[in-house]
């Protein structure tokens, strides 16, 4: 306190001062004499075995205070998996932190509620089976496997081709017309609704996921010192009203994400979904590249990390972070910022 009080050159005498120019609460707390005796008294190390450590190492006196301390420090801050996520074993258990149950269950009741609405348009009931989320995990994993496999420049045919140059485990896991049927019948959100939330919210059919997507990849790790800011393009060829052109990006149509994300282990703990100009409501908000970044850095408020930036830097952003948030930044600063 006396540090905060700025009464580094005040004499002990001045701070217990009983004619009004002392401070009432130090008095408060102990005497003038108490203070002095703890500060003699005071010691971080069994004061019994300190002159043999003192043999090995100068720093006895105070080395497993300055060791304790130095691991809390770095427990703040150390980068990687945490709560739950730490007893991640396996590829699967990953993705089940990420995309919990909870999620995946809405995702086959909003999938279902649509294959109810379209049933009557099929004339046998097991063209329109109602789903389960065995099968919707299914799904998602030929999905990924096709990603693995650079499957993304084959047709659906190539892939459950049965001559031999298909993949056999995608026939084992459904029939191709099962799988297009989902694809088709696939809902985030509740179909009943989304004509009025559509009317504030451009991004109404995937929020909800979105938001529970973002939430768990706060939540199951901590990011390193340095972080990074940018763009990502999403590739994405269907109808959508805020599908992006970017000509300097591999894939030139998609969705454009704002991501910050670990440098260095390349892990996104936050992003946002560019959809352009909302309608006005709770989701209109402002798409400045100082708004932006500072809504992508809330997770890292007033913890002293790095930010890495490109497009985005300016003195004014960089002033901001540093004052407000506690942040430092690192970027290429164009003469017209």
């Amino acid at each position: 306190m006396s540090g905060v009080k700025r009464a580094a050159h005040l004499t002990y005498k001045e701070l217990w001062a009983v004619d009004g120019s002392g401070v009432e609460i130090v008095r408060a707390i102990m005497s003038q004499e108490r203070l002095f005796f703890l500060l003699c008294c005071l010691r971080f190390d069994d004061i019994t075995t300190r002159k043999e450590r003192k043999k090995l190492d100068k720093l006895a006196p105070i080395r497993e205070f300055v060791e304790a301390f130095v691991y809390n420090c770095k427990k703040l801050y150390t980068p990687g998996p945490k709560s739950e996520a730490k007893s991640i074993e396996s590829e699967s258990d990953a993705f089940t932190k990420i995309i919990d149950n909870d999620m995946v269950q809405n995702i086959v009741d909003c999938t279902n509620a649509y294959i109810s609405n379209i049933k009557e348009y099929f004339s046998r009931e097991r063209d329109a089976k109602l789903t389960t989320v065995t099968e919707i995990l299914a799904l998602f994993g030929l999905l990924i496997m096709s990603g693995v496999k650079r499957a993304a420049h084959l047709t659906y045919k190539e892939l459950w081709a049965v001559e031999g140059s298909g993949v056999e485990i995608v026939r084992a896991i459904m029939s191709q017309e099962r799988f297009l049927f989902l694809l088709r019948c696939l809902r985030f959100d509740d179909i009943t609704t989304r004509k009025e939330r559509k009317k504030l919210d451009k991004l109404a059919p995937i929020r909800e996921f979105v938001e529970a997507f973002v939430y768990n990849c706060k939540k199951l790790y901590t990011p390193g010192e340095y972080n990074t800011i940018d763009e990502k393009l999403i590739p994405f060829h269907g109808r959508c009203g805020f599908r992006q052109y970017m000509p300097n990006k591999s894939a030139k149509y998609g969705l454009k994400f704002y991501t910050i994300s670990d440098a260095r282990a390349f892990y996104t703990f936050n992003f946002e979904i560019y959809c352009g100009k909302q309608p006005d409501g709770p989701y209109k908000k402002s798409n400045s590249p100082d708004d932006i970044v500072k809504r992508l850095i809330t997770p890292i408020f007033g913890t002293s990390r790095n930010i890495t930036d490109n497009w985005y830097t300016s003195y004014k952003l960089s002033q901001d972070l540093l004052t407000e948030h506690k942040l430092t930044l690192v970027g290429t600063l164009k003469n017209k910022k």
